[in-house]
């Protein structure tokens, strides 16, 4: 059956009609004077002519005079005319006539070429764009050229007729299409259903042209539809059937496949069928290679139209014999287009071809976009080293460009993961932002480097981000701004976990500083604050604290805030005010994460006395401990209030009550991570109470066997201390052999390293030989990490022996890493302190100072610091002022603890102080008390050194005192507590072998001197020591 749509065509038919009518009706001779033989003879004889125009006026006079005839041979040459004129008006490119024409042509009987004019009619379809009708016409030829019908349309004939349309019927057939005819009927429908977007219907007539085309260009032009409509469909598993194929034909030099290739192989790409889409991207052509070889086929055409190979040249033989030549092709003239600079006479497929050169050489380079996708795809499809190639080539060709930019944050993120290559990303990493410090690019590389570190919490890595940071190039873009932010708070966050908090204030301040209003501002205020807490500056700490609460009422931190305000006042011992704050917290906050570290602090308020006075206080700090341990939530807030408590009942001797909380801890939280050896500390030291000894030995020594492998169990290293205590007060010879053979069994039978130092140390303490172990584990010990607190108390005591400060530095990093809450730490403060004094680094040491003295208050083992601290201000020439060294000298004396060696030392240093002020006799005084009230401490040191200042004073004073200075000696030599020690020698040397060698004889028979030396001096400041003035006689 044939399919016809021709109204649109035959309502713009009559209107051309009778135009063509009009226009002969007022020509010099009247219709009706013409016969239809006349009008086509005259039609004829203008075709002859070529004045077209005026013949197609003719043909169609013709036709109308003839239309209703019904005989057969004037019929038949109307069919003849009609032919002709669609013919002719092809030609002069009027093809919605010819169309109509054509079509009428068909629709009509005794049709010579049917077939022609169903492929013209295809034609003209195609052409003017109506691709329905065009589809009709082209499925009309298709099927007549299988199936052959001579219909009569539209004509009724008589019996008399019948035998003269026979005859005229009896004609030779049409003979059929040729293959090239069909291959381009299929090709014109195929197109025509691509252009109706009938995606599916296309591809049978497009596979038919692939099959008998015999021109490549044209087969791989049209697999590419075939592809492109797949895409369509969307059909992507059939594409990859099809890829082959085009890439063994010409066409894929073809501009217009590589276009199409570019979208379908885009077109996949965004529907994630990566698979599809990478060889499609292979095959397309770089621009130049392309643009190349298509001027050379534009070569080729120019002489094969008997045109030169360049425009403007002329046509040589070389050229015919180089390029070929076609003799039958007629030779056109050069003439430009004022609009065009084109050639109007030109071939059609040469103006195309050279119009599409022009547009890919107008298109922006597409090879590196090309490059760059393929690398996108490999990297999906998790071929990763391949795509890190495709990108290398990329970001190598334009490393400034965007998709230069692209591709280097695509190599660092492929390094960094999946393929974990953090050096190699971090070497590509630093060498792109040393360069290229501008724009997005650079911070998002160092934001994936400093990403993977935090991941693997390998803060120190994140270092070395910083020159870069301070080395970009500021903007106001405010994505950027965010980058800058994010990337400087992780530095901070960096310094913060690796507790320089130095840095930390620094970076937290530099954030809230340069990038007011941030996103991280909350947070910077915040571990700003926690930062100066952390350096125990809390008169710092406080307002910004304050400044959060105030700023941010609803942001997380808040009550963590109001929290550290608390902890602030209570550093700066405004308990009073500390109180009230966490009472607020405890009353305001019952569901937060800090509500039982408010009620621990202000029990420990409660429990020193300092805000209460009541007889009560203790039980109100043991009910706030007890609210703190019911609503904790971590397991540290029950150990803290559970140990707390335990501390309150023993002083007050509640051991029943002590068991009570221990035994309710254990059965709470003894399978979710409770420190269950400080647990059996505690019951261990109520059965010391109840004088259990050796059930406490046996207890201790089992804990410290069982939990003593694990570095975190802290109440091991309290039972070491414990049960050194025990041994020495309270069990006799043989139970001591005992615990140390249990002990030493305990060593034998196990394999873990932790436990093994434990032991050996607990050992060392019972035998008093720490030093020497200490010494030993210095050797031993590659790395510190299986050693617990007690372990590098005694390293730190052995370095100190020895004056090795080398490692002091590193020892009190692990303690405040990992044990900041072990009493054991203040071996390494002490360490660290005189280390730093060793190398006069004064405001390190005066840190460390404070550091321990904030910790450890007066207890009697850090009178050190307070020494310390005395001489560094002496050092300094800082000798007045409540800071000074004087100060620091005197409130020593003024602390029961510190009697004893630390007040002989302080003694000693106050006359320093007073001889540097310049204040000599004042100087005497004190220099005289210290050997005359402390030569019984440190084994005689500091009276020794009080002889000789005494005596240098005395030397200073002038010659009227040199008598008392050779006294001074000799006194000294007299004094059993000092005169076997070193610095007697001088002494000896001052005065003389002779009168030596009377003295030690007289001090041989047993007896004593009265020797006194007194001096005027300033009345000097009271203390709170009961010693005799200096100007006492010795012994």
């Amino acid at each position: 059956m044939l399919f016809v749509n021709k109204n649109k065509i035959w309502s713009n038919l009559r209107f051309l009609l009778v135009v063509v009518l009009l226009g002969v009706a007022a020509g010099s001779r009247a219709e009706d004077e013409a016969t239809p033989a006349e009008v086509l003879k005259e039609a004829m004889k203008a075709m002859e002519a070529g004045k077209f125009d005026d013949a197609a006026a003719s043909m169609y006079m013709y036709l109308g005079m003839v239309e209703e005839s019904k005989a057969p041979r004037v019929i038949a040459i109307a069919q003849d005319i009609r032919f002709k004129l669609g013919t002719m008006l092809i030609k002069a490119e009027r093809l919605e006539e010819a169309a109509a024409v054509l079509q009428e042509y068909i629709d009509r009987p005794l049709a010579e070429h049917p077939r022609q004019a169903m492929k013209m009619l295809a034609t003209c379809y195609f052409e003017i764009e109506a691709y329905e009708e065009c589809v009709t016409a082209c499925t009309n030829a298709l099927y007549y050229n299988e199936n052959p019908v001579i219909e009569a349309r539209k004509v009724v004939k008589g019996d008399d007729d019948e035998e003269k349309f026979q005859a005229l019927d009896d004609k030779e057939p049409e003979p059929d299409y040729t293959q090239e005819e069909l291959t381009m009927l299929n090709m014109t429908l195929a197109e025509s259903y691509y252009h109706l977007e009938k995606w599916e219907e296309c591809i049978d007539p497009y596979s038919y042209v692939i099959q008998h085309t015999p021109s490549d260009q044209r087969k791989g032009y049209a697999i590419m539809q075939v592809i492109n409509a797949l895409i369509e469909i969307p059909a992507f598993d059939r594409i990859l059937e099809w890829v082959p194929q085009l890439y063994r034909t010409d066409a894929r030099f073809d501009i217009r496949v590589n276009l199409a290739l570019m979208h379908a192989a885009a077109a996949l790409y965004e529907a994630g069928e990566y698979d599809s889409a990478l060889p499609l991207y292979r095959m397309i052509l770089p621009r130049d290679e392309l643009v190349t070889y298509q001027e050379g086929k534009v070569r080729e055409m120019r002489v094969a139209f008997g045109l030169p190979p360049e425009e403007g040249a002329e046509l040589t033989a070389d050229d015919i014999l180089l390029f070929g030549a076609d003799e039958e092709k007629e030779a056109t003239t050069e003439e430009k287009n004022a609009e065009t600079g084109l050639l109007d006479t030109k071939p059609k497929e040469l103006v195309e071809l050279e119009n599409l050169i022009i547009a890919l050489k107008d298109l922006p380079p597409y090879e590196l976009d090309i490059q760059y996708r393929m690398a996108d795809l490999y990297k999906t499809v998790e071929r990763h080293w391949e795509g890190l190639r495709f990108f290398d080539i990329v970001f190598s060709a334009d490393p400034e460009s965007e998709v230069g930019e692209r591709s280097i944050y695509e190599i660092i993120d492929t390094l960094i993961e999946p393929l974990d290559e953090i050096k190699e990303a971090e070497e590509r990493g630093f060498d792109y932002m040393g360069k290229y410090p501008k724009g997005m690019t650079p911070r998002q590389i160092a934001y994936m480097i400093t990403g993977y570190h935090q991941k693997h919490e390998d803060w120190p890595a994140l270092k070395p981000l910083k020159p870069y940071l301070d080395g970009f190039t500021r903007t106001n873009d405010e994505t950027i701004v965010k980058y800058d932010v994010e990337l400087y708070f992780m530095q901070a966050v960096a310094d913060l976990v690796l507790q320089k908090y130095e840095d930390s204030e620094k970076s937290f301040k530099f954030i809230l500083d340069e990038f007011p209003g941030s996103h991280q501002e909350a947070n910077c205020i915040y571990w700003y604050g926690m930062s100066q807490m952390f350096l125990q500056k809390y008169v710092d700490a406080q307002p910004n604290f304050e400044r959060y609460i105030k700023q941010f009422p609803t942001e997380q931190f808040v009550d963590e805030c109001n929290f550290q305000v608390g902890i602030c006042l209570f550093g700066q011992e405004k308990y009073k005010e500390a109180h009230d704050r966490f009472s607020y917290v405890i009353d305001t906050y019952p569901d937060s994460s800090i509500y039982p570290e408010a009620c621990s602090m202000r029990g420990d308020i409660y429990g020193a006395g300092e805000v209460y006075a009541e007889n009560d206080y203790l039980d109100r700090a043991l009910a706030d401990y007890d609210r703190a341990y019911v609503a904790s939530k971590k397991v540290n807030q029950a150990t803290y209030a559970t140990f707390q408590a335990a501390d309150v009942y023993e002083a007050e001797d509640k051991y029943d009550e002590i068991l009570r909380v221990v035994e309710r801890y254990e059965t709470d939280w003894g399978g979710n991570g409770a420190d269950v050896a400080k647990a059996l500390f505690w019951i261990g030291k109520t059965k010391i109470q109840q004088r259990e000894y050796e059930a406490a030995v046996h207890t201790y020594v089992g804990a410290i066997a069982k939990y003593g492998g694990d570095l975190r169990q802290d109440g091991v290293d309290d039972m070491i201390a414990e049960l050194v205590k025990i041994s020495s007060i309270y069990l006799d010879t043989e139970l001591q052999a005992k615990l140390k053979d249990d002990l030493n069994t305990a060593l034998e039978e196990t394999d873990n390293e932790t436990l093994k130092l434990r032991l050996r140390v607990t050992l060392a303490k019972l035998d008093k030989t720490e030093i020497e172990l200490g010494q030993q584990l210095l050797k031993e010990l590659e790395n510190l990490d299986n050693a617990s607190p007690p372990v590098l108390a005694c390293i730190c005591d052995a370095s100190f022996a020895k004056k090795d400060y080398s490692r002091a530095e590193e020892l009190l990093r692990i303690f405040i890493n990992k044990f900041e809450d072990s009493d054991y730490m203040r071996a390494a403060y002490k360490l660290r302190g005189y280390g730093q004094y060793a190398e006069k680094d004064f405001e390190g040491a005066l840190q460390t100072i404070n550091d321990a003295q904030a910790l450890y208050g007066t207890e009697y083992d850090v009178a050190w610091a307070q020494l310390m601290k005395a001489q560094i201000r002496l050092d300094q020439g800082q000798i007045d002022g409540e800071e000074g060294a004087r100060a620091a000298n005197m409130n020593l004396l003024n602390v029961p603890s510190w009697r004893g060696a630390p007040v002989a030392q302080a003694t000693f240093q106050l006359g320093q102080v007073e001889e540097a002020a310049g204040n000599l006799k004042k100087a005497f005084g004190f220099y005289q008390r210290a050997y005359f009230q402390y030569k019984g401490h440190s084994g005689g040191y500091w009276a020794a050194e009080g002889y000789l200042a005494s005596a240098r004073i005395l030397e200073k004073l002038g010659a009227g005192y040199e008598n008392d200075r050779r006294n001074t000696y000799r006194a000294m030599l007299f004094d059993r507590y000092v005169n076997e020690l070193p610095q007697a020698e001088e002494a000896r040397e001052v005065l003389g072998a002779t009168e030596v060698a009377e003295i030690a004889a007289y001090v041989e028979t047993g007896g004593v001197t009265n020797i006194a030396i007194s001096v005027e001096s300033e009345p000097e400041p009271e203390t709170t020591t009961d010693a005799p003035a200096a100007t006492e006689g010795g012994e």
